[in-house]
């Protein structure tokens, strides 16, 4: 009986779940857009939007980890079209493939380390700092390259992005694989509940014992080093690399995190979550193509995501709250 009851009530909490919700309304979404155009669910066409959604998913899970402790990085578009940039150069330099992907990655881990650095020893809100370093970085790129594209790029360099193993794209191998790890990450490893504590109550977690600054300087690193690898599938699809390539990236990463169910607040978000967010964006971009609408309304239809996605989370957290007084009357 006592087993009986502990399964209804975790069927009944799956059901309330934010993940529960999302892949409902995919599948409902999925079946109204191929009845209309039955095109949409070609498996060439479902395997392009899983290509589509793989980079985005990488770095939205490192800005899911950012909002999750409070802060927000509206830098990573800037540094998107830095690593592209970089990495394609180094490709048509000769660099052997290894080493200039270990570069991308570093210097993405650098950038982190810098965005972190700064938030945390000069307490600018990270909106401020990272629009900032975007600024920055920016500005660099026009100086650097004077507007001229990545060119000439060596036949080797689009394994990764235009490669398959064992028939399935490479691309959405490492989108897995980075997936289970940051679930396990989040979930089980300390840091990832340190993340946890501080976007919840920072002052709490430092008494505690969480150093709040090491763990948001690690938490911005961690995001640089996913958001080069979601670089490195990016650029790895194109025939040349254009300066401003990442230019708004940010926009939809903050749309799948917060549709995902992760708090601009802080403290709540879950993985999966964020790449079920990521994956309703690209199903609207593609049905659009599909449904022969403008997609200029694409931008219109992420902001009011995003808009949807925040009164949803100021709902759940009025609610929270009228219960927990409830309780203690």
């Amino acid at each position: 009986m006592r087993w009986a009851a502990e399964r209804s009530m975790n069927m009944k909490h799956l059901i309330k779940s934010r993940e529960f919700i999302l892949t409902l309304f995919i599948l409902v979404m999925v079946t109204l857009i191929t009845l209309i155009n039955p095109a949409f669910f070609d498996p060439k066409n479902l395997m392009d939007i899983m290509r589509n959604v793989s980079y985005t998913t990488i770095a939205a899970l490192g800005m899911s980890m950012v909002m999750i402790t409070g802060g927000i990085d509206v830098s990573m578009g800037a540094v998107l079209s830095a690593l592209a940039l970089s990495c394609g150069a180094m490709a048509v330099g000769g660099l052997p493939q290894p080493v200039y992907l270990l570069l991308t990655v570093l210097l993405g881990a650098a950038v982190g380390c810098v965005n972190g650095f700064f938030i945390v020893k000069t307490k600018v809100p990270p909106m401020i700092c990272t629009l900032a370093v975007s600024s920055i970085v920016s500005g660099t790129i026009i100086v650097i390259t004077n507007g001229k594209w990545v060119i000439g790029l060596p036949e080797s360099f689009n394994l990764i992005g235009k490669g398959s193993i064992g028939g399935l794209p490479i691309s959405v191998l490492i989108m897995t694989a980075v997936l289970a790890w940051n679930i396990w990450f989040m979930s089980r490893s300390r840091l990832g509940r340190n993340i946890y504590a501080v976007g919840g109550n920072p002052g709490a977690a430092r008494l505690s014992g969480v150093n709040v600054d090491r763990t948001l300087i690690l938490t911005y690193m961690i995001s640089g080093i996913l958001l080069a690898i979601a670089t490195i599938v990016y650029c790895t699809r194109l025939a040349s690399i254009v300066t401003d390539c990442g230019t708004n990236f940010h926009i939809p990463l903050i749309a799948a995190a917060t549709i995902g169910g992760t708090s601009i607040l802080g403290g709540s978000g879950r993985p999966v979550g964020t790449f079920l967010g990521a994956l309703i964006l690209e199903l609207f971009r593609t049905a659009l193509v599909y449904l022969k609408i403008s997609t200029y309304w694409e931008q219109a239809v992420q902001g009011g995501l995003i808009l949807f996605a925040v009164l949803l989370g100021a709902i759940s957290i009025i609610n929270s709250k009228k219960a927990v007084g409830a309780d203690a009357k």
